[in-house]
């Protein structure tokens, strides 16, 4: 019995992180401008370094590099 209710919980939570995946990945797209993939990005960059995610949100690394999190970026530029 306890191991059908931790399958139960373990598929729901799986299905719900696809469900809010596929609705940021919209999000993004759609209001945000910004890449369709571009959460998944987010989530990848500690392994596959954070060029793509930038690209994809169309910043450039100096941008990204800057020390202070308040500092102008792409919102300054609007």
């Amino acid at each position: 019995m306890e191991r059908r209710i931790v399958t139960i919980g373990a598929v729901g939570g799986a299905v719900g992180a696809v469900v809010m995946a596929i609705f940021a990945m919209i999000a993004v797209a759609t209001y945000q401008h910004t890449g369709f993939f571009t959460p998944l990005y987010h989530i990848a960059s500690p392994s596959i370094g954070t060029e793509t995610m930038l690209r994809s949100m169309g910043t450039t690394t100096a941008m990204a590099s800057s020390a202070h999190p308040s500092a102008p970026g792409r919102s300054a530029s609007l």
